[in-house]
């Protein structure tokens, strides 16, 4: 059974007090918070750690953990998510998923925005597949679907600018795609 959720949590890359699975009150209760890493590599609390005059650095978030705050705030704080996905793209310029939440952020106010963000999402998945996309992806592969959304909000984008035939197109890939899948 432990091998089974080590497998299960690292495929879908969960963690302790993960705030995408746990109600904000537990998050902020995470004892996670207040640790930092010592130059050793020891983990410890921030309070241990200034009491004894130790140098250390806060835990460093995660390309994901920027991308999953941005999207847990999208609605209530757009501005956060912004700065969020900025971050996550910060630290890897070709992370597909925070072009999509930016995208998501301008569409319905600055669609030229959100068609810059959501054209660069399509491309960076593009190039991912070596311009050639692959017979089937699974949605059920966390990583995978931000190739998928990346498809289908291009297919928007598309579609709002009156290109239907080639927003077509990429909506029957999505489907080849998902089906094949199944």
């Amino acid at each position: 059974v432990g091998n089974k959720y080590i497998e299960i949590r690292n495929l879908l890359k969960i963690q302790w007090w993960d705030p995408r699975f746990c109600r904000k009150n537990v998050v902020e209760g995470s004892p996670f918070h207040d640790m930092v890493v010592l130059p050793s590599g020891f983990i410890t609390n921030r309070e241990s750690a200034m009491q004894k005059g130790l140098p250390f650095a806060p835990l460093k978030k995660t390309k994901e953990d920027y991308y999953y705050g941005g999207v847990d705030c999208l609605d209530e704080d757009p501005q956060t998510a912004v700065r969020c996905f900025h971050k996550a793209i910060e630290l890897d310029n070709e992370y597909v998923a925070p072009y999509i939440g930016l995208g998501t952020v301008y569409f319905s106010a600055n669609l030229s925005k959100a068609e810059a963000y959501l054209h660069c999402a399509f491309e960076l998945s593009q190039a991912k597949f070596g311009n050639k996309w692959p017979s089937s992806l699974e949605w059920g592969d966390v990583d995978n679907r931000q190739y998928l959304l990346a498809i289908h909000y291009q297919g928007l984008v598309l579609w709002r600018q009156n290109k239907p035939e080639e927003a077509m197109k990429l909506f029957k890939l999505l489907l080849i795609l998902v089906v094949s899948d199944l």
